[in-house]
C-alpha cells in the first residue's frame, strides 16, 4: 500500500467512526441528562393524542393551560394551572382530553425563593436540587384545606432518567426527614386525580 493510500485509508476509518459514534454519544448525553441539547419549544395543544419526537420536540417542558378544562392523563387542569419541569423523551405519548388549551414551553428551572426558610412548592412537576432547590435536610410536609382528605404524592429521583429512590405518600405521619442530594429530582404530584390550588408542599430547612 502506498502512502497516498494508506492516508486514504486511515482518513476513511477516521470519517466512518465519528459517523457511527457522534450519534451515539449524543444519545448518551441526552439520555444521562436531558437538559443537555434540550431542544424544547413553545407549542399549543389542544385535546389530543401528541407523540414527542414527531408532533412535539423532545425536551424539559413547563406547561401551563391558558383556557378551559382539560384532562392530563387522569388529571382534571383549569385555566391557570400548572405542571413544572416535564421530561419529554423521544416517542413518548402526551394524552389531552376535554375542551381547553395548554402551552408548553421550554422549562425554565426559576429557584423557589424560601420564607422563614420555608421553601414552598404550588405546582406539582419535577424540581432540580442545587438548580430550583438548595441541597440539604429538609422536613417534608403539605398544607390543605382541612375539608380535604388528599394527599400528595413525593418522588426522589437520583436523576431526570433513573428511577425513584424514595417514594412518600403521606400514609402513617405528616411529615417526613429527607435528604436532597445536587442533582436529584424532587418530583411532586398533588393528587392523581386534579391540582389541588389549595394544596401546596413545604420543605422547612433542618
Amino acid at each position: 500500500m502506498t502512502k497516498t493510500k494508506f492516508v486514504i485509508f486511515i482518513a476513511l476509518t477516521v470519517i466512518t467512526l465519528l459517523l457511527f459514534l457522534v450519534p451515539k454519544g449524543i444519545q448518551y448525553l441526552k439520555s444521562q441528562n436531558p437538559e443537555l441539547l434540550n431542544t424544547a419549544e413553545s407549542i399549543k395543544l389542544q385535546a389530543g393524542e401528541y407523540t414527542v419526537g414527531k408532533d412535539i420536540k423532545v425536551g424539559i417542558y413547563d406547561m401551563q393551560v391558558t383556557k378551559g378544562l382539560l384532562s392530563y392523563y387522569s388529571t382534571r387542569l383549569s385555566k391557570g394551572d400548572e405542571i413544572i419541569g416535564i421530561n419529554l423523551l423521544d416517542a413518548n405519548k402526551l394524552y389531552f382530553e376535554g375542551s381547553g388549551e395548554v402551552e408548553l414551553t421550554p422549562a425554565e428551572f426559576n429557584p423557589i425563593k424560601p420564607s422563614a426558610n420555608i421553601f414552598t412548592i404550588q405546582h406539582s412537576g419535577s424540581y432540580e436540587v442545587g438548580k430550583q432547590i438548595p441541597a440539604g435536610k429538609y422536613s417534608l410536609t403539605y398544607t390543605i384545606d382541612k375539608s380535604s382528605k388528599k394527599k400528595p404524592f413525593i418522588q426522589i429521583l437520583p436523576s431526570y432518567t433513573d428511577d425513584a429512590r424514595i417514594e412518600i405518600q403521606f400514609e402513617t405521619k405528616p411529615a417526613y426527614n429527607i435528604n436532597l442530594k445536587t442533582g436529584e429530582i424532587l418530583t411532586v404530584s398533588k393528587t392523581i386525580s386534579e391540582e389541588l390550588d389549595t394544596m401546596t408542599v413545604l420543605l422547612k430547612k433542618n
